[in-house]
């Protein structure tokens, strides 16, 4: 049988009017599956042992920084000869979603993209700039002192840049044996903005430039070169809309070497010119309140609903929006559709059930909102790159390892 993982509550754990919260925390034994409904930045003082998000674990030590938001779930485990300290922050998941919030530019770090690392391990020579802005709000926390909230605002959001570079993968070699296709993908989107090529790719994820095509054709249905395009086209779509800067500065910042390569990709993709496209698609930033707004807010109503049977008619009714007008909001600025976007977010949830549950196949599939059996697989195949049955024989094997 499935268990539920306990919910820890923010009731009682913000001030009043301050929505930050920091401690220490000490761990000699194994601390079971929860999740919050908060964010919690947990930063690894001194210890070694796992940790466990949506049923993927990790080794911790010193260094360790693992960001969890509130669709994610996580376990702890310390060695016997080695009890864990950490150091935590909690803030209000509410921060990333209002645009008067100065986190709100970071939004793109709790919604750019499920497939992204939950953790990064600082090298030795990083963890000193880490630990010294975990104790400064540590400190900060326990005074009463003039711009607190201002401090605790810069400093967070000096972590949190920390920690999406460092998750970017500057520097970053996958181990031998460990690579993943799901994670080249993810490289492509977070980097499209930079000059990537094929051979570069495949040598950072220690992959032949041919296998590296094969097998994320399989997974996405596009080789490298045009999932680098469709990413770069993605993201100057939400510019074109979104900005007012030129056009050809939009393509160069999207990563295109020249102006006509922009101009002939965005067209062969979109159909259109992308001065056309903003023509067509600028009526969209004038409504009720801003669509980036809306593209957090419905991305947090989906975790916490992707198994009920919601369709896109629902969601505008709830968020008192036109259903094509929504539509078009949601493409814009993820660069799916409303079905593509569930879909990825109750694979996910699946996938976290698949490692942290009994149930059998069909029946998470079930639970996590597919109707059928057939579209769970294939879902789940698109996103993972095999079935639902071989990803939690593989995880089962690498979790083995990892805790030994």
């Amino acid at each position: 049988m499935y268990e539920q993982p306990a919910l820890i509550k923010s009731t009682g754990c913000f001030e009043k009017g301050f929505p930050f919260f920091v401690s220490r925390d000490y761990i000699d034994g194994y601390v079971s599956m929860h999740q919050h409904d908060f964010v919690e930045l947990e930063y690894t003082v001194s210890g070694r042992g796992s940790e466990r998000v949506n049923g993927l674990s990790h080794p911790l030590e010193p260094g360790n920084l693992t960001v969890l938001f509130p669709w994610d779930c996580h376990d702890l485990r310390a060695r016997p000869d080695a009890p864990l300290c950490f150091l935590k922050i909690n803030l209000d998941m509410e921060l990333f979603m209002v645009n008067t919030s100065p986190l709100y530019r970071l939004r793109s770090i709790p919604f750019g993209g499920l497939g992204r690392r939950p953790y990064v391990q600082a090298e030795p020579d990083g963890r000193g700039e880490l630990l010294a802005l975990f104790e400064s709000l540590e400190t900060e926390f326990g005074e009463a002192l003039p711009h607190k909230e201002t401090l605790f605002y810069i400093k967070t959001a000096e972590i949190l840049l920390l920690y999406d570079r460092l998750r970017a993968g500057t520097g970053y070699v996958e181990p031998a044996g460990q690579e993943d296709i799901g994670r080249v993908a993810e490289y492509v989107h977070q980097n499209y903005s930079k000059p990537l090529t094929g051979e570069e790719t495949a040598r950072r994820f220690r992959l032949g430039e041919e296998e590296m095509n094969r097998r994320l054709k399989g997974h996405t249905g596009l080789t490298f070169d045009e999932l680098l395009a469709d990413a770069r086209v993605r993201n100057a779509c939400a510019r074109l809309i979104y900005h007012t800067v030129p056009v050809t500065q939009i393509g160069k910042e999207t990563g295109f070497a020249t102006e006509d390569v922009f101009f002939k990709t965005f067209k062969r993709i979109k159909g259109m010119s992308p001065a056309n496209y903003r023509k067509k698609y600028k009526q969209l930033e004038h409504n009720l309140f801003s669509p980036e707004d809306m593209d957090a807010r419905v991305v947090y109503y989906l975790h916490g609903h992707y198994g009920e049977d919601i369709t896109l008619k629902d969601l505008a009714r709830r968020f008192h929006y036109n259903e094509s007008y929504l539509s078009q909001i949601i493409k814009g600025q993820t660069g799916q559709s409303f079905t593509e976007l569930l879909g990825e977010i109750r694979v996910f949830h699946a996938a976290a059930r698949l490692l942290t549950s009994e149930a059998s196949v069909a029946q998470i599939g079930y639970e996590s909102g597919f109707q059928s059996n057939e579209t769970f697989l294939r879902a789940f195949k698109k996103h993972y790159g095999c079935p639902p049955s071989a990803y939690r024989e593989k995880q089962a094997e690498s979790a083995i390892n990892t805790d030994g």
